[in-house]
């Protein structure tokens, strides 16, 4: 069985979360960058990396995989203790529903694009554009088409041709974890539609947007940093796989903003989560 978290570093615990059709391996630049300074957790989600799909005909949601990376993260700490959180998309939306359900375990939330197509207004122009994305992989991956399931994926969040020109290592990857990809839309537009719901986050949050990612990862953006009285956002150079491909740049965000805390109490102090 292949592993399913990894464990770098030392220092304060910052739990990182990847987006959909990726992995814990998403997170390699980022541990070896912060590692001498926190230790940095990276957790597969359910479907992918060395985690199996959810059960076939079972109900599906966030909640589910808040469970998974709360029982991954305390099971290498040892015990619950407070975590920075980084995530990436859908990594992002989890990170949230983490913060909503158990919010003792969550210090920070360094979020990129979390994709919480919940809050997108259903007769606005954005939804109707995701759900026709989304409907479109849903079909493919229903007809065993994954290839063009996970090319309809890529050049959505990339450009058009970014499937056919990945190696073709890569295209067997996104092919073998693309069935996943329906569940995660599904258990995204199963979170609170109203944006209040996310008002009680207490954890200080950076919010990042690429300049050039589609207009509805940046309407989430907006509409989460209105919510949040404890979020900052800040728009960068880059699209929605900027965390992954060019992961410097976004290793040097997550520092800035980590650097403004001072080390966590001993672990015996600290309180458990809720």
């Amino acid at each position: 069985m292949r592993p399913t978290a990894f464990d770098v570093g030392a220092g304060d615990p910052v739990l990182a979360l990847h987006s959909s059709a990726s992995s814990k391996a998403q997170w390699r630049s980022l541990a070896e960058e912060l590692g001498d300074r926190f230790r940095v957790l990276a957790v597969d989600l359910h479907g992918y990396g060395g985690n199996a799909l959810p059960p076939a005909g079972e109900p599906f949601g966030l909640d589910d995989e808040v469970s998974l990376v709360a029982d991954s993260a305390m099971t290498m700490l040892g015990a619950p203790r407070p975590m920075h959180v980084v995530g990436h998309s859908y990594g992002g939306a989890v990170a949230l529903a983490l913060a909503r359900r158990r919010p003792g375990l969550v210090r920070s939330l360094t979020l990129y694009e979390p994709v919480c197509f919940n809050l997108l207004e259903r007769a606005g122009p954005y939804f109707h554009v995701v759900r026709g994305f989304a409907e479109r992989v849903a079909a493919r991956v229903g007809s065993g088409d994954r290839s063009g399931a996970a090319r309809e994926f890529i050049d959505y969040w990339a450009r058009r041709g970014t499937y056919d020109a990945a190696p073709p290592e890569v295209r067997a990857r996104l092919d073998e974890v693309v069935p996943k990809v329906p569940l995660d839309f599904a258990a995204l537009m199963s979170a609170p539609r109203d944006p209040r719901a996310y008002s009680g986050i207490a954890a200080p949050t950076l919010l990042l947007s690429g300049r050039s990612s589609p207009e509805s990862t940046r309407q989430i953006a907006r509409t989460l940093w209105s919510a949040m009285s404890t979020s900052l956002i800040l728009d960068v150079p880059g699209d929605h796989m900027m965390p992954m491909n060019r992961p410097a740049d976004f290793t040097r965000h997550v520092a800035r903003f980590l650097a403004g805390f001072p080390p966590a109490r001993a672990p015996s102090q600290e309180l458990a989560a809720d």
